[in-house]
């Protein structure tokens, strides 16, 4: 082997190594960001983690998850304004009353997003 082959390999060796520890690393830091989501978060943000990133719910979990979500006080004051027709609100844009903004189809809709679903 050539010095070049013997450098060149080493170099790639500690490429690859390195690399590999600094995935090893962003894992961890994930999994400790998913840990801390999950023991500090609200229902919202644990139904999503769980639903869209872990994807580990059984129908059971799922359906617990999603009712503690349909208890939280936002959910169920959009779920108030909505009318028999479907329309949320008052009116489509937000306005300036900050009291009732939910109370508008913008907002609501941003809010309901913000949930991955309408129900």
């Amino acid at each position: 082997m050539t010095y070049w082959e013997v450098s060149s390999n080493s170099f790639l060796q500690i490429i690859i190594y390195g690399f590999a520890n600094n995935l090893k690393s962003k894992q961890q830091d994930l999994s400790k960001s998913v840990d801390f989501l999950l023991e500090n978060a609200g229902d919202v943000i644990k139904y999503r983690l769980h639903k869209e990133i872990l994807k580990d719910l059984s129908k059971t979990e799922e359906e617990n998850l999603f009712e503690k979500v349909m208890q939280t006080t936002n959910f169920k004051l959009v779920k108030s304004y909505v009318k028999p027709n479907g329309y949320i609100g008052i009116g489509m844009h937000t306005g300036n009353n900050k009291e009732l903004q939910l109370k508008e189809g913008e907002a609501a809709a941003r809010l309901l997003s913000s949930y991955a679903w309408i129900w």
